[in-house]
């Protein structure tokens, strides 16, 4: 095997544990507080159409991909595809097992334990630069076509997700919030440490 494409074995590996990471994580939040407002959208498509977290989660980025594929090709390779497909799995196979959790220490733990595995899963898939997700790359696209900082383009788009959550039936929820708050300063420190990683072992 050429070093090539030894290398990008490897991508799609790491690509594929960091996507089971971050669906975990998803589990998790949905078991407590809520999730990222993506996720918490995927619950209002899910409600309407009677599907599962999982199948909602590919819906959505399915229709999210005509947005990159008409305005901007470059931000497509297979971990746009592969990622979501993975996501969507691990929700779909674990969420239903989760037994209900009532107490609210049990509750606390379990949310930062999702945030962590939800932040973590993104750092390592997003490290591998294989293709952005569906959702990261509209954003993206939003941010040049409305000459708007990437922060403010991710505000709007997180509003957005919500509001038409909260429209598509989805109870109201404080974990997207706390996501928006802490998960990019946490996703940029596990990538910071993922490279050191890799610094210390070249």
């Amino acid at each position: 095997m050429k070093r090539k494409e030894k290398n990008n074995v490897i991508k799609i590996l790491k690509i594929t544990i960091g996507s089971i990471i971050l669906g975990l994580g998803i589990v998790f939040a949905n078991m407590t507080i809520g999730a990222d407002p993506l996720s918490y959208f995927w619950q209002g498509v899910s409600v309407q159409l009677n599907i599962s977290l999982g199948f909602a989660n590919l819906i959505v980025s399915f229709v999210l991909l005509l947005i990159p594929l008409i305005y901007d090709r470059k931000q497509i390779n297979i971990g746009t595809i592969l990622s979501p497909v993975i996501i969507g799995l691990t929700i779909d196979s674990l969420l239903p097992r989760m037994p209900l959790i009532t107490s609210l220490a049990a509750t606390a733990l379990v949310f930062i334990f999702a945030v962590f595995c939800y932040t973590l899963g993104v750092a390592i898939y997003v490290k591998e630069d294989l293709g952005r997700s569906t959702y990261d790359g509209s954003i993206d696209i939003l941010k040049d076509r409305a000459h708007i900082s990437i922060k403010t383009a991710k505000t709007i788009a997180d509003t957005v997700l919500f509001t038409l959550a909260i429209l598509l039936g989805v109870p109201f929820a404080w974990g997207p919030f706390v996501f928006v708050l802490v998960s990019g300063t946490l996703i940029e420190l596990f990538l910071n440490m993922l490279n050191k990683y890799d610094k210390i072992g070249a």
